[in-house]
Formats: C-alpha cells, structure tokens, sequence
C-alpha cells in the first residue's frame, strides 16, 4: 500500500487567543490514518512519521523544512500491516537521522527478510533526504503485545532500548549500525508489580528509565531508575502502590541534573500528570492536570500522549480531551502557565509537540473532525479518497500565558476594561473600535460567558466564582483585544 492524498489548507481561528492555528495539513489514504510522531531536526525542519491505511498498513515519513514544507515523503511497507506501537519508538538521534523501532507483518516489499509468518520487530534508520542507512531485524522472542519494545534513545556509542520479553523489562544495547551488543534485565522494588519501563533518555553519565509497576484491576504505580553506561543500577525510587493509578510514560532530563516525567493518573477518569525529581531521584512537586473542557458537558478521560521542555525551560504537554487536542505549559516550579483545548466536531487526539526555532509549535495527531467548533471554520475540504481519520498537523503561536490585569493581547492599549479586580459588573472602554462580542473563559480554557451585540459595554459576571479569567472583546472588523480579569 504506497497510496498517498495530502491536502493543506491555512486559516486563523479565535478560541481563547488569536491566531491559534496559524496552519494545518492533512495527510491520509481510504480507511483510518494516525499521526504519531514529530521529531525535530537541528537548524533544518521536522520529521513526521504516522500510520497510513488502504488495503493495509504503511509506515509514512514526511520530511518538512523550517517553514513548514513539505520536502519529500516515502512509504516503508509490505503486502501486510507494518506499525510503531508506542510514543518513544522514534528518535532523531546525535548525527541527525531518523531512527524508527517498528513491527512489520510482511515477508515481502521493505521487509523481506521478515520471519515467514507472524510479527518482526525491525529497527530502521533514514537520513534526512530519506535514503535508508540501516534496517536491521531484532530476532526476539516471538513478540506479542506483552512482549514489545517501548523506547529508544542515542547515546554516544549507539542506542538503548526497553524491552518486555517473557514478562521481564530488560534494557538492550546496540551499536550505531543497530547490532546487538547487550541486553540487561530488571526487576521491580519491594512495593511488588510487574515493570515495565516505557521510556529512556541518555544523560552525561548513563540513563534515566520511567515505568509502571502493574498491579493488575487497573492499578499502577511509578517506578525511576539511574543507571550507568554499563547497566548497573545506581537507584531507583517509586511512588503510587497496589491501590493507586500513576502510569507514567515520558521522562526529560534538564540541565542542572533534575528530570521530570509525565503520564496519566487516576482510574476511573485519567487526567496528565507531571513530577519533577532532583538527581537522587527524590521528588520536588506532582502536578495532576485538571479537565475544564468548553461549554459542553463532557467529563470523560483526558489523556497525555507527549512531554517536551521548550526552549524556556518550561514543560510541555499534548494529548487528547475528547474531540480535543490539548496542549499545556508548566514553569520550572510546577504552576500550570495555561492550557488549552482545540476542539473540533469529532474525534481528535494530539500524539506528539515539537517547538520550532521561531518559538512556534506544531502538534501531529490523529482526526476525524471537518471543522474547528468555536468559528465555524472548516478544517478539511474536499477531502476525496481521505478515510474515516486523516493524519492531521497543526502550527500555532507561541501563547503568552502570562498577562497582567493591564496587559492586551491584541492592539495595545484599543481596548480598556476596569475595575479589575472585579466584583459584579465590568465596563469595556474602547479608542474608536466598536466591540460586537466577547468570551470569557478561564484559566483552563473553558468557556463559561459569551453573547454578541449591537455595542458592548458593560458584562455582568456577578454569577462567575472568584479567580482568574480571560476576556475575549471582538469588534466588527474581526480584530481580537484580550484581557485578564480577576473575579472577586
């Protein structure tokens, strides 16, 4: 299956801030297509690697350059089903390539040298013209999806991944030709479960691993572990037990030798989580996301699918409320900067985040929405041959987060609002812009007020809770001044 529809269209859209999406594109075949991955490279654009489906199962690579071009894009595939099913299974790594852990069902076209029948884990490296440097099969164990491998990383002298063979975490070792040096095994601490660990990232003197301990009933609790180039265990440390749910999935390292991880908490409903820990692997602060979708009443699962540090050394989150991709900002301390959700009219789930050299974002998902909720706006058309999903890519503006009560996100200083802080009744002033509509909307992004009319000057929010919202003013020419108001 080599068939390829790429659509782009570009338009603005006004939740919350401004130019939100400043563009996106779409890339699908005739049945269900899934963006999954964005890895960035070093002053020269991003890959985008997803799953695309018409007879069968293809892997995709898109290479695009700093402004968001496409440059090339290749299928790597077979008569049968090939994937990546997990969020760390792709790494851009030290030289710049992209180094992809995959499964492949087929025994002809990219994989020929696959097993006669079953499921091939294979490891493939690309560089960044697309020409292929390496594919090397990994003859393990006849894999299953309890026996996989979760994440890879580059180090100086090849790569590690973690595994899960036979009911055992292990971590292997390879060169930089992808050839199997090593492999370690690991075991879980006093508190009991079965590890697994889901991520790795190389530091100065060995790695970081984060994992879940499985309780089975829905039960998880979080397990870290340092070790060094050899494999050797330095510590580990854990938090949760056989009664909680902290399924962590994602683990950075920063400069000053701290690292934060991030997953899903709860149970019943997930919400992210992110913690921070110092060198030791000794706590700082856990920070559990809150869900305040828009005005609907939809009170289901909200999932993290991806955890990056921008280039302000803040933490960042993407993944999925429903109908929703949702991206966050936490500071260095663990305050929630903001949050948003981009919401569409049916299901939408952002797998991965980068951050581009102009500060801007791009979020790669997987969608089924035609059009963005709060404008109206379609997001696709004419899609033709597309499927029931399409592979969906979004850029967006860096968000300031931070204003003060007096500060404006549009034209400074064209719109006024006082008192603030406010306790009943705010009044809009305006320097020659007649303000048709407004929105107010909290912290989290949910809408709570909103109305049109023919000049607007005074909103009543004596029936809001006391905190922090923003106010949304539009005039008749389109134009967006944005305020931040306390409630008293």
């Amino acid at each position: 299956m080599k068939k390829l529809v790429l659509l782009v269209v570009l338009f603005s859209c006004g939740f919350l801030f401004s130019q939100q999406f400043t563009w996106t594109k779409s890339f699908g075949g005739i049945k269900n297509d899934n963006g999954y991955f964005l890895k960035k490279i070093k002053n020269n654009g991003f890959f985008v690697v997803g799953v695309v489906s018409n007879s069968s199962d293809d892997i995709q690579v898109i290479k695009l350059d700093d402004n968001s071009n496409v440059e090339w894009q290749k299928n790597i595939g077979g008569s049968k089903d090939e994937g990546i099913s997990y969020s760390k299974n792709v790494i851009v790594d030290d030289d710049g390539n992209l180094v992809m852990v995959l499964y492949s069902y087929s025994n002809d076209g990219d994989f020929l040298e696959s097993v006669s029948s079953g499921r091939s884990i294979w490891v493939v490296k690309l560089d960044q013209q697309g020409n292929l440097l390496n594919k090397k099969r990994f003859d393990l164990p006849p894999v299953s999806y309890d026996r996989e491998v979760y994440s890879i990383d580059s180090f100086p002298t090849g790569y590690v991944l973690t595994t899960y063979i036979d009911e055992k975490s292990y971590l292997l070792f390879t060169d930089k030709n992808c050839n199997w040096i090593d492999s370690k095994f690991y075991k879980s601490t006093t508190i009991g479960g079965t590890l697994v660990y889901n991520d790795v990232v190389a530091i100065s003197d060995g790695f970081l691993l984060v994992g879940t301990l499985d309780f089975s009933g829905y039960k998880y609790a979080t397990q870290i572990a340092k070790i060094n180039f050899s494999g050797d265990v330095i510590w580990t440390s854990s938090f949760g037990n056989d009664a909680s749910y902290y399924k962590a999935s994602h683990i950075v390292a920063n400069d000053d030798g701290t690292f934060a991880i991030a997953g899903n908490a709860g149970g019943t409903l997930l919400r992210p989580f992110v913690a921070k820990y110092n060198s030791l692997g000794n706590q700082m602060w856990i920070k559990v996301l809150t869900t305040n979708m828009t005005n609907d009443t939809y009170n289901g699962n909200d999932n993290l699918y991806d955890f990056m540090i921008n280039s302000n050394n803040e933490y960042v989150t993407a993944g999925s409320a429903r109908y929703a991709f949702s991206f966050a900002r936490l500071n260095w301390n663990g305050d929630l900067l903001g949050r948003i959700f981009f919401k569409g009219n049916d299901d939408s789930y952002a797998n991965s985040v980068i951050q581009l050299d102009d500060q801007s974002y791009v979020m790669v998902g997987t969608s089924k929405a035609t059009k963005y909720l709060y404008t109206n706006t379609p997001i696709f058309n004419n899609l033709g041959p597309a499927g029931t999903s399409d592979i969906v890519m979004a850029g967006f503006n860096n968000i300031d987060f931070s204003l003060s009560t007096n500060e404006n996100l549009g034209q400074q200083l064209k719109t006024s609002v006082y008192p603030n802080p406010v306790v009943n009744e705010v009044f809009v002033q305006s320097k020659n812009q007649n303000i048709k509509s407004y929105q107010i909307i909290t912290e989290d992004g949910k809408l709570v007020l909103q109305n049109e009319h023919i000049r607007i000057e005074k909103i009543n929010i004596s029936n809001l809770k006391v905190g922090i919202y923003y106010l949304i003013l539009k005039d008749a020419n389109g134009s967006q001044y944005t305020h931040k108001i306390i409630k008293q």
